[in-house]
């Protein structure tokens, strides 16, 4: 049965925070955690791992060796523990639900309002958006390949990346459910979004950074500027299909999330970015086809233009 711990006191004066150090290794997902809460005073700390998460509605359903105790936390929590180590981040981790006290209320209420300096302090932050869903490992491999097609200036390829109407449907209905998840509702998720100094999404074993999510609008405002100056019917295609995948009326929580951590980098001229926007503007908005092919897929059959000579930087 699982038991309460006994938390040694923090000290204000000295910004003391406890860390959990996890002390086994993790072969697999169903290794045991096996840990100890550690205190450290915040400036002198050792690397570790910040985890931010949406707490669960139903009761504690997995247990931790903590402190060489029996410790109950949410069964997500556990398994972002897990693929935590398996990714070989720092075996010390911050993770509110074990690291605060939450019996004690002047300590609980300490910690809380500093909490913009664990996060800004980690050496990463991990938003952990709970286990994988439908298709999540293929959407965020996906989103890696059209952030590195956009910032190499491959707009052919990016026009075939989209090119199966089938494809994009399944990137859409993948895309709907990560921007479902509940972490994107949080309130604390706005602080831990803003100061974080790197932050990673995790959700499954699959990972991607926040400026790749951000990339997927400036590319498509890019686009959407170099079509109004000199349209085109591929253009407006690949608009559509980007939208049609990208889009859904439940990304607004997210949206505004990455607005928040753009802008604020932004304001510290720290901005996280996978291609410059002015250089990229100038590259799409003076190419164009000088020829065409057509590619035919099982659900859709549209015409892809092909530059005279072989360039990764043609205007879709």
């Amino acid at each position: 049965m699982a038991r309460e711990i006994e938390y040694q006191p923090l000290s204000q004066s000295r910004h003391q925070i406890r860390l959990l150090h996890i002390r086994r290794f993790v072969t697999d997902h169903n290794s045991p955690i096996v840990c100890r809460l550690e205190i450290f005073d915040r400036l002198e700390c050792p690397p570790y791992t910040a985890l931010c998460y949406a707490r669960g509605t139903g009761h504690p359903a997995a247990v931790i060796t903590l402190n060489d105790r029996d410790f109950s936390i949410q069964a997500s929590v556990a398994m972002a523990l897990r693929e935590i180590c398996l990714k070989k981040q720092h075996p010390r981790v911050w993770i509110s639900q074990i690291c605060i006290n939450h019996q004690n209320d002047r300590e609980k209420s300490y910690q809380i309002r500093h909490l913009r300096h664990v996060y800004s302090s980690a050496t990463s932050v991990i938003a952990w958006l709970g286990p994988a869903f439908e298709n999540s490992e293929v959407l965020f491999a996906h989103l890696a390949q059209m952030a590195t097609m956009a910032q190499s200036h491959d707009w052919n390829g990016l026009v075939r990346l989209h090119s199966d109407f089938s494809y994009v449907q399944v990137l859409a209905n993948a895309f709907y459910l990560l921007c479902s998840r509940p972490y994107w509702s949080r309130l604390w998720a706005i602080q831990e979004f803003a100061v974080a100094s790197r932050l990673l999404i995790m959700c499954g074993n699959s990972t991607i950074s926040p400026r790749m999510l951000d990339a997927i609008q400036d590319l498509i405002d890019i686009l959407q500027e170099a079509n109004s100056r000199r349209p085109s019917r591929r253009k407006e295609q690949l608009i559509q299909r980007l939208k049609m995948a990208f889009y859904p009326k439940s990304r607004s929580f997210m949206a505004n999330l990455l607005a928040r951590r753009a802008a604020r980098q932004a304001q510290h001229g720290s901005r996280e970015t996978f291609f410059q926007k002015q250089e990229i503007r100038a590259i799409v908005c003076s190419h164009y086809y000088t020829s065409r092919r057509t590619i035919t897929t099982s659900r859709d059959s549209w015409t892809i233009p092909t530059a005279a000579k072989e360039s990764t930087e043609t205007l879709p």
